[in-house]
């Protein structure tokens, strides 16, 4: 029984000509643009002072009817203060920049003029990537700092601030909607700054190692811890 073989099947082409004639018809996928980010040189997230690094990230809380949430907070790495916080029923950049903008208005009363030298540290997730987002934030006079690959102990504090929440918190309810979520995550928000005793504080409460903090700067720093 003969078999046909296909006109040109197995045939040397040449993939210059293949490459470039795939150019010319559209073809081929747009090149990814490669860019340098400020990575941390394999620190850990503790900052020595108040206001000298922050600290954000994305986790999902299941919000009910209104389905998985994006919950986006951002502590201070020295105070382990919550500084702002935004639960929204989608992980975009737009999230992450009022979460922003509620750590900025609650501690200083405005967006834009950040202390000098003032960082923000997070992963390296599309949505502390986006070009308005990182807009955003040096627009405000913050200076980014991406954690390396495959390196979440860098980002430490936020992580583990995240775990807190939802053992403590989240797991322990059965939001009903995005609104019943928001009431009560506000309110142990403002417990937690408030009355949780933290042991890399002393055993005092963010809010008041914030104060003493403050009040003995730049004496005091915060105690060493695994973060």
């Amino acid at each position: 029984m003969s078999q046909t073989r296909p006109v040109g099947a197995g045939d040397a082409s040449n993939k210059k000509k293949v490459a470039r004639i795939m150019r010319l018809e559209g073809w081929t996928c747009r090149a990814r643009r490669v860019g340098k980010r400020p990575r941390v040189e394999h620190k850990k997230s503790v900052a020595e002072h108040p206001d000298q690094r922050w600290a954000t990230d994305i986790a999902l809380v299941h919000c009910g009817l209104d389905g998985w949430c994006a919950l986006v907070p951002v502590i201070d790495c020295c105070t382990r203060q919550v500084r702002g916080w935004e639960l929204a029923d989608t992980g975009r950049a737009k999230t992450a920049e009022r979460a922003l903008d509620n750590a900025l208005m609650n501690r200083f009363r405005y967006c834009y003029g950040a202390p000098p030298g003032m960082a923000l540290r997070h992963d390296n997730g599309l949505v502390f990537g986006a070009k308005k987002y990182v807009q955003t934030v040096r627009a405000y006079g913050l200076t980014q700092e991406y954690i390396a690959p495959y390196t979440p102990q860098q980002n430490g504090l936020c992580e583990r601030f995240i775990r807190t929440i939802k053992e403590e918190c989240c797991w322990h309810q059965r939001f009903e909607n995005i609104e019943h979520a928001r009431r009560v995550i506000g309110a142990w928000m403002i417990w937690y700054n408030a009355l949780r005793p933290h042991s890399a504080l002393g055993y005092k409460s963010p809010d008041a190692f914030d104060r003493i903090a403050r009040t003995n700067a730049p004496a005091l720093a915060a105690p060493a811890a695994a973060a």
